[in-house]
């Protein structure tokens, strides 16, 4: 099972649709041997990039809780 969700703002991005935190426990509690496909809300096309501070944004979100080691695509 695949578990998709843009759930932290990315480049162009204020806002997320999918809260992070309730996802992730409920994709634990339901699933939790699914793939998790985790990644930002963005408008690329208005010449956004992903930014470091966008990758140690994820990095924090997945050691919190704990799928720092887990397989994330």
């Amino acid at each position: 099972m695949w578990l998709n969700a843009d759930v932290l703002p990315g480049p162009g991005s204020d806002d997320v649709i999918v809260e992070a935190e309730p996802f992730l426990a409920t994709c634990a509690a339901l699933y939790p041997e699914g793939v998790l496909s985790l990644g930002w809300r963005s408008h690329l096309a208005l010449g956004a990039r992903y930014t470091q501070k966008d990758c140690d944004a994820m990095h924090a979100l997945l050691t919190k809780h704990n799928l720092a080691n887990r397989q994330v695509v």
